[in-house]
């Protein structure tokens, strides 16, 4: 269990033995958003500096391992944003840039090539939000378009009507106001009166 308290403290609760301990460890302090991946952890502090920790098998920490982290490591400057998946990151920058990290065998990162990137490479510019699923990518842009790439599983979980996986973003969709991905599955709220 993690736990953003109103002072900006991360708290976190261990489990063990199926229970979670009753006494929580202090994290981090400044911190104005946070994120929970499979076993892997994210906070944007208040100077906007990214700090990721947890297990990194698959890169997912986006510091150049795959060593996992059992405190904080400071992996960028200038977030405004930032999603976890199962084993794969992204951040969008103070600039609209969307930034993407970790495992890549199902395109969740959208760049077209099937290796994992150890730390974070730029995928998109004018991106408004990002929202990860365990091995899929969402992505809503400042003009309201919708993208999606990664896994799309049997029941397409991409919504482009496809069950194929896809290793590159494309768009799905437009007058998109918010979105939340899942473990395979997506929800976007879009104003039907545009």
């Amino acid at each position: 269990l993690l736990a953003l308290t109103k002072q900006g403290e991360i708290l976190f609760w261990r489990r063990e033995n199926r229970r979670y301990a009753s006494a929580a460890e202090y994290i981090l302090d400044d911190a104005t958003d946070i994120a929970v991946g499979v076993g892997d952890y994210a906070a944007i502090r208040e100077d906007h500096s990214l700090w990721i920790w947890g297990r990194n098998d698959a890169g997912q920490l986006g510091d150049g391992t795959r060593e996992d982290k059992a405190k904080p490591v400071k992996i960028m400057d200038g977030i405004i944003q930032v999603s976890l998946g199962a084993r794969h990151g992204a951040a969008v920058d103070r600039d609209h840039c969307l930034w993407m990290w970790g495992e890549n065998t199902f395109g969740q990162l959208g760049t077209g090539k099937r290796r994992d990137e150890l730390k974070p490479v730029l995928v998109k510019r004018d991106v408004q939000k990002v929202s990860l699923g365990d091995s899929h990518t969402g992505i809503i842009t400042c003009d309201g378009r919708l993208w999606m790439t990664g896994f799309n599983g049997k029941y397409g979980s991409l919504g482009d009507g496809k069950t194929e996986n896809r290793r590159r973003i494309e768009m799905v969709g437009s007058g998109a106001e918010d979105l939340t991905l899942g473990a395979d599955r997506a929800v976007w709220v879009t104003d039907q009166r545009k």
